[in-house]
């Protein structure tokens, strides 16, 4: 069984400039999903996807791992391509490796609360329950507000409110620290399909750096947030057979 490793790190972007070799921790942002995929005992060829800034050139060179030129529709920013990268990568390192990857894990470097053992947890899971994709993802509680100017909502209003620990459900929030899929809904565009194994991180885990702020919030917390991940005790995740009733090749993600 054949392991690639995928890191989007386009070299533009419009809140962070650089965003992707901003430093976290002893290293980067892409530096630190680099380090756990190296550190991973399944990943076997890791490539970084990007427009090949000089920057991450010499950076993959550095860490000799492959550097995936995408193709500059790939590169805007303006539009959801991950699954689009992701399947112009696999096929570019299948086609450079003359070898067939049978799972293509996703490390996102602006969601890098991760490490190589939940890495490797997530793909014996998934393995071994015979799952055709993997994410993760935070518990919420369902009290989920959203607003557009003045006006706002609640997506949920039970009457009465039940107690949080009288939930016969589970709610969580999906954040993309950790994404696995098979070979084949790769190359057929899509980023999972059913059944899906999701694994849950502690709720602090939910950390996504988009604009300076969030950058300067995880410099300052992330050396000590990744230590106490380091000590996770990982647990049995929740295993998805239907979405909206629907079961597999109906479920889009």
């Amino acid at each position: 069984m054949k392991i690639l490793c995928v890191i989007p790190a386009r070299a533009g972007s419009v809140r962070v400039p650089h965003k992707n070799l901003q430093p976290l921790g002893d290293t980067t942002l892409v530096g630190e999903a680099v380090d756990h995929a190296l550190n991973s005992v399944w990943i076997d060829e890791i490539a970084i996807s990007s427009d090949q800034s000089e920057e991450l050139r010499d950076y993959a060179n550095t860490y000799a791992i492959n550097l995936v030129r995408r193709p500059a529709e790939l590169s805007t920013g303006y539009r959801d391509s991950l699954r689009d990268v992701v399947r112009h990568a696999l096929i570019a390192m299948e086609s450079s490796h003359k070898q067939v990857f049978d799972y293509v894990v996703t490390l996102q470097p602006a969601t890098p609360l991760r490490t190589c053992n939940l890495i490797d947890y997530m793909l014996d899971m998934m393995v071994k329950n015979n799952c055709q994709g993997a994410i993760t993802g935070v518990p919420i509680v369902p009290w989920i507000w959203t607003a557009k100017g003045n006006s706002a909502k609640n997506m949920w209003h039970p009457d009465p409110y039940p107690l949080s620990q009288t939930f016969d459900f589970q709610s969580w929030q999906e954040i993309n620290a950790v994404q696995i899929s098979t070979r084949a809904h790769v190359l057929a565009g899509r980023r999972w399909d059913l059944p899906l194994y999701v694994q849950m991180l502690p709720t602090w885990a939910a950390l996504d750096i988009d604009t300076p702020a969030d950058l300067a919030d995880a410099q300052a917390a992330y050396p000590s947030l990744l230590r106490v991940l380091h000590l996770h005790d990982w647990k049995p995740g929740i295993i998805v057979n239907t979405i909206n009733g629907h079961g597999p090749a109906a479920a889009q993600s």
